[in-house]
């Protein structure tokens, strides 16, 4: 009766010393867990910010890409008219070439 109560107490060392280890082990790998989670959603704000930044800068650039198209049809509406002006003056045709 002795050595089954010693083999009794035996196995609950050992059980209880696995049940800590066990603890321990998930307690640091949670704590890592944690740790890690916490890294991965700074790095997806950081992230989220980085492309709000862009997209504000591709409107951006849009608004001055609209604004330089303006500017040259402008451009070269008034040279177009200012071709068909030193054409007329000159005597030439401005719908058909000249044909002699």
């Amino acid at each position: 009766m002795v050595s089954t109560s010693r083999f009794n107490y035996a196995i609950l060392g050992i059980a209880t010393m696995w049940s800590v280890l066990i603890f321990i082990l998930y307690s640091n790998s949670s704590a890592s867990c944690s740790a890690e989670t916490e890294r991965l959603k700074m790095a997806v704000d950081r992230k989220d910010r980085f492309l709000e930044l862009l997209r504000d800068q591709n409107d951006e650039l849009k608004g001055k890409v609209s604004k330089l198209q303006d500017e040259l049809q402008k451009y070269e509406a008034e040279k177009s008219a200012q071709e068909n002006l030193y054409r007329i003056k000159r005597g030439y045709r401005t719908t058909e070439p000249n044909r002699k």
